[in-house]
């Protein structure tokens, strides 16, 4: 018995020589890739009709149930955040001893804002 060779799943598109003008590689690696995805035998080959019971609305009682809310330690992230801003803010203290061009109003305003927001969330977030 000899053993048969697999179908190709798309049809062979002939190489182009690397020495072919620049126009026929390109359109060779066009056609390459506006072939079909689907193999032949798949189903969406097989059922045309398929997109046309696709539907835009799924009443409520149809529809799967939500998913369980994920458990999350979000203290523990505002409490990196707030690690981060005082690395930052030590590190712009430290730049104001050295003589830097930079504007440190601006600078300590964003780290302060940042702090604020971080403790404030920090405490939403133990209260949870």
């Amino acid at each position: 018995m000899r053993a048969r060779s697999p179908a190709p799943l798309a049809p062979r598109i002939p190489r182009i020589p690397h020495h072919a003008s620049p126009v026929a590689r390109t359109s060779a690696h066009h056609a390459r890739a506006a072939r079909p995805r689907t193999p032949p035998g798949s189903p969406a080959r097989r059922d045309p009709a398929r997109l046309s019971r696709m539907r835009l609305y799924v009443p409520h009682d149809e529809r799967r149930p939500q998913p369980e809310p994920a458990v999350t330690n979000d203290a523990l992230a505002f409490a990196i955040g707030l690690g981060g801003w005082l690395i930052g803010l030590a590190i712009v203290l430290g730049m104001l001893a050295a003589p830097t061009p930079f504007d440190p109003a601006r600078v300590l305003t964003t780290i302060a804002v940042g702090l604020v927001l971080g403790i404030a969330g920090l405490l939403v977030s133990r209260r949870r």
